[in-house]
């Protein structure tokens, strides 16, 4: 299914989500069989940048608890906070300004991004956390560390730990 994300506090949980459901700040998306597209309306005309778009696997969960889009010098800037529960998640975030911020965060390990395709795999069961970045680059930063992922690389962290550098 693919969903669109909007800017407005809601705090529903979005079970089964049809073709254009609506999110809203703190919605939390479940996503047990298939899988579910969640798509950003952060599209810049004049930089050509975004959307922002989010893949979710089977047995994922993520919520939204922060959501801002606003002009700015040079075109828009944008803010996204989004929380992944558990499950995987591939995100694609091009032409990012240097003022704006896609942040997603897993257990209490925080990736902060430009303008990249990454995946994101996070079991919170035994909280291990796998980043494997496609284009780009993505600062992940634990409790116990801080990293620079580059294109081609990943890492796995355990207990907020790496326990594989970028590789």
């Amino acid at each position: 299914s693919r969903l669109t994300f909007v800017e407005r506090w809601h705090g529903l949980k979005v079970g089964k989500p049809k073709d254009g459901t609506k999110l809203y700040l703190f919605d939390r998306v479940e996503v047990a069989d298939g899988q579910a597209v969640v798509e950003f309306h952060d599209r810049d005309e004049q930089s050509g940048a975004g959307p922002s778009i989010v893949h979710l696997g089977r047995d994922s969960s993520i919520h939204v608890p922060r959501y801002k889009v606003g002009e700015a010098e040079g075109g828009k800037a944008r803010e996204v906070w989004m929380v992944i529960v558990r499950g995987i998640a591939n995100v694609s975030v091009s032409g990012w300004a240097k003022n704006s911020m896609f942040t997603l965060e897993a257990g209490g390990t925080v990736i902060q991004v430009r303008g990249t395709e990454f995946s994101v795999q996070y079991k919170p069961e035994n909280d291990w956390l796998q980043v494997v970045v496609r284009e780009g680059e993505v600062v992940v930063t634990s409790p116990h560390d801080a990293l620079i992922i580059r294109k081609g690389e990943d890492v796995i962290f355990k207990g907020g730990k790496p326990v594989g550098g970028p590789s």
